[in-house]
């Protein structure tokens, strides 16, 4: 009981003491802060160990497997109608005797991206944290006829046509390609893949570890035949 009572007396002098030692904790940092030279010290042990900083950038061998990985990078994408029309006639007979003709309304898909399967070591540069990188320049790399979404709804033969031309739909369906294709290239499509396939590149590059990045592309002028129709 006794001990109890003396702990209880004492327990505010404690509380005060350490009071009393966290505020002179704190009026000798402050008097340190105002020293002469002490803001200079702080200011240069903070450059030394910046200056010693160092940003790990993956090799160019690294980058090549990584963009190539990506392969056929698919980043705009156009669907489209299209109503076509195509026919056959056996000359000089007039159509309404030999005439073949139909006409099919067409649903076309236009993929476009970039092809990185062809990145070499010749396409990337490497300097500490910074990276060029010469791109192949965007393509349609697919223009497809959905046939879910795709019927001749018109067929007219001449009188004396009794087999119907079995080549005039292939035909139909590759006039609606060419004009997806068309279509595609109208609407800008090739630039809006080029936009996003540098946002996903210049991407990956930053989780490489690279801070200055510089992607060249090859001229888009080129590159507007090289899907396959």
């Amino acid at each position: 009981m006794k001990h109890w009572l003396i702990s209880r007396i004492l327990r505010p002098f404690r509380i005060a003491g350490a009071i009393a030692a966290a505020m002179a904790c704190l009026v000798l940092l402050l008097g340190l802060l105002k020293a002469p030279g002490v803001w200079q010290a702080a200011s240069l042990m903070w450059k030394h160990l910046a200056a010693h900083v160092t940003t790990v950038s993956a090799p160019s061998p690294v980058i090549i497997e990584r963009l190539q990985a990506l392969n056929r990078l698919e980043t705009a994408r156009q669907v489209t109608r299209h109503v076509v029309e195509a026919k056959s006639e056996s000359l000089p007979l007039p159509a309404f005797l030999t005439g073949d003709k139909l006409l099919m309304l067409a649903q076309a898909e236009v993929v476009a991206g970039v092809d990185l399967s062809g990145l070499s070591a010749k396409d990337v540069a490497v300097s500490g944290s910074a990276v060029v990188v010469q791109l192949p320049a965007p393509q349609f790399l697919s223009i497809a006829i959905d046939d879910t979404h795709s019927q001749v709804y018109n067929r007219q033969r001449g009188w004396l046509v009794f087999r119907p031309d079995p080549d005039l739909e292939r035909q139909a369906r590759l006039k609606a390609r060419l004009d997806a294709r068309q279509s595609a290239l109208e609407n800008g499509v090739l630039k809006t893949a080029r936009t996003h396939a540098e946002e996903n590149i210049r991407s990956l590059l930053l989780m490489l570890g690279f801070q200055k990045i510089d992607l060249r592309w090859s001229d888009l002028a080129g590159s507007v035949g090289m899907e396959r129709l």
